[in-house]
């Protein structure tokens, strides 16, 4: 739930073998304004939110965008779908908002705060956490009807938030702060991880494989559900974007070396344990985003409109033709075939 600065940009690969096979161009159709964060409910039903309220919606699998009016102009962060129904989204000054009909209608909710919100996270239906600047942690248990300030400890700027299960969550951020909670969010308890790095991505697989990323070369790893982190750190790297981790061994990592001025790829494939280097025969990049689908088809993008391939699970990759040169940040695939880039305007 990291946000990104991301401007229309939206591509669709499809693997088919048809003449259409690749990236295609899908902006300035339907607008320009930067986008922030996608999202898909379901295999073909997408949202991508942004600058203004400006929200967009697939359900053709990204093939096509069309304009949601939703009545906000603050700008939104981050957006979530617990299921092809519920799904919220949050932004400055407080901005929540949610839908219940599959995002065909969104109403305001009263979050009870006017910090700047980053990310959020479905529990259930009804329980939804939501981070913020300042350290802020907001909980519901009802859908949203009514929000609660939790007490996180820190006015550092938190930036993600996962749950490996409906008791147990955890928030990485600015500061190398960690946060982590067995009671649904009701209280937080910092633990030290070794490091006053910015924390940007956290993932996990399953309850207790978790890996964070940040910066100066971040990586933590657990192996019992955040109690403890080891530094699994590679040196001389500036910022360390994404993991994405697709099974217990198998787990991907996009950033940017700040000494050679390249983008990296990481690859693990013992869970985290040890980390190398991928070549990926691109130079003078920086990788902002990782997705992976299965555990051979990866996606990687980056500055200036790269986009690149793997389908052998990381070990050789293909750079893909956009037609563009703009900065791409953020990844998603809705199944193996279908996937959107966003980027820089």
């Amino acid at each position: 739930m990291r946000t990104l600065k991301i401007s229309l940009l939206v591509f669709i690969l499809s693997n088919t073998l048809s003449a259409q096979e690749g990236w295609f161009w899908q902006n300035p159709l339907p607008q320009g304004n930067d986008l922030r964060k996608v999202c898909f409910a379901d295999s073909i039903k997408g949202f991508a939110v942004g600058e203004f309220g400006t929200m967009l919606i697939t359900e053709d699998a990204g093939d096509t965008w069309i304009i949601q009016q939703i009545g906000i102009n603050s700008n939104l962060n981050d957006v979530s779908f617990y299921n092809m129904d519920i799904g919220m989204a949050v932004g400055e000054y407080g901005t929540v908002i949610k839908t219940t009909n599959g995002g065909k209608f969104w109403f305001n909710l009263s979050s009870t705060t006017t910090q700047h919100l980053r990310g959020i996270d479905f529990i259930d239906e009804n329980i939804v956490m939501v981070v913020g600047n300042a350290g802020t942690i907001l909980s519901t248990t009802n859908g949203g009807i009514t929000w609660f300030s939790q007490a996180s400890g820190t006015t550092y700027d938190l930036y993600d938030v996962c749950f490996t299960d409906i008791n147990v969550g955890h928030v990485v951020g600015a500061g190398g702060r960690y946060l982590r909670t067995t009671n649904e969010g009701v209280t937080w308890s910092r633990i030290l991880v070794g490091t006053t790095s910015i924390l940007t991505s956290i993932h996990f697989v399953g309850t207790n494989l978790g890996i964070i990323t940040g910066g100066t070369g971040t990586i933590l790893r657990t192996v019992n559900g955040g109690l403890t982190w080891t530094w699994q750190g590679v040196p001389a790297i500036n910022a360390l974007y994404e993991v994405f981790l697709i099974n217990v061994d198998l787990g991907i990592i996009a950033g940017w070396d700040n000494y050679s001025q390249d983008g990296i790829v990481l690859k693990t494939t013992n869970g985290g344990i040890s980390w190398f280097f991928v070549s990926t025969g691109t130079e003078s990049t920086v990788f902002q985003s990782v997705f992976l689908t299965d555990s051979n088809s990866v996606c990687v993008v980056g500055k200036n409109g790269l986009i690149i391939r793997s389908e052998d699970g990381g070990n050789g990759w293909i750079q893909e033709t956009t037609g563009i040169r703009k900065d791409l940040n953020n990844i998603s695939f809705s199944d193996e075939q279908h996937g959107t880039a966003v980027g820089n305007n």
